[in-house]
């Protein structure tokens, strides 16, 4: 699997894949690097978003 600086993941399931924002010192706030890393996860073809908390 592969790592990034800003995100965790974790697969859920086949064809599943769970992103999670990993910025809390900055309250996963959006930057270029976090922007850069979304962009490299791969082939995204549904996104759902779910906030906890």
């Amino acid at each position: 699997m592969l790592e990034f600086e800003t995100l965790a993941l974790a697969e859920a399931a086949p064809h599943v894949l769970i992103v999670r924002l990993n910025r809390p010192e900055v309250a996963n706030a959006l930057n270029t690097r976090m922007g850069r890393d979304l962009l490299g996860s791969g082939p995204i073809k549904k996104l759902a978003a779910r906030t906890e908390g």
